[in-house]
């Protein structure tokens, strides 16, 4: 029996924090191409020194520190901001088919995801070894997982800072829901997974545009 799609999750599932150990930093990279890149993560170790940012609210992006890394084409800009949005939980590769190319995916579509994610390991983890272990984008069974801090990607961020928001202006407290709405609302770059192909990119296009018009709106109702 086929297993639940991706769009069977709940889009509000997040796991708890002990299963990510990605909470240290590293100094900043100031660049020097792919081999400074690699010299740049020798400094930590992968997986447990590197915390990974992921950017959706937006055009799909990355970063070590506050160097952006090159996520390359928009169907691997798709991989990847699927995975950041369920990070943590394993995601099929028959799951990641249906959530870049939809009901009638190409005979080319698997691999492709192959591909797709051996581009983004090579930016992530340029120090791993062809047939080493991932530490940040793991394969698992028939699938993969991204390892990301809490707080990742920046879509989930944005939805804290709204919740808390709602909770601080239910309790009175509109200095309070106003310094959370600000902080969701500044952390949007454009149109959430904009130039992504996908109908995973384009129903969380829509379910998040939507959020940002309400938290706008919520914005604007507790300045009155």
């Amino acid at each position: 029996m086929k297993g639940p799609s991706l769009y069977d999750l709940d889009f509000f599932w997040r796991t708890s924090p002990n299963h990510c150990n990605l909470d240290k930093k590293l100094r900043p990279w100031r660049g020097g191409g792919p081999s400074g890149l690699k010299g740049y993560l020798a400094s930590g170790r992968i997986g447990e020194a590197v915390a990974l940012r992921v950017g959706v609210l937006g055009p799909v992006m990355a970063w070590y520190g506050d160097q952006e890394l090159p996520v390359g084409q928009p169907r691997q800009q798709a991989v990847l901001g699927i995975l950041a949005m369920r990070a943590n939980r394993v995601i099929s590769r028959g799951e990641l088919v249906d959530a870049v190319w939809g009901q009638d995916p190409p005979a080319s579509a698997e691999g492709g995801i192959y591909t797709y994610v051996a581009g983004l390991r090579r930016v992530i983890e340029p120090n791993r070894s062809l047939r080493g272990p991932g530490r940040v984008l793991v394969s698992s069974g028939a699938g993969y997982v991204l390892h990301l801090v809490p707080g990742q990607p920046d879509a989930v961020a944005f939805e804290q800072d709204l919740g808390r928001a709602r909770q601080l202006r239910k309790a009175g407290d509109a200095a309070g829901a106003v310094s959370a709405l600000n902080s969701a609302l500044s952390l949007w770059r454009g149109i959430a997974f904009a130039g992504v192909p996908g109908p995973f990119a384009e129903t969380e296009r829509v379910r998040l545009g939507e959020l940002r018009s309400a938290a706008a709106e919520e914005r604007a109702d507790v300045l009155l």
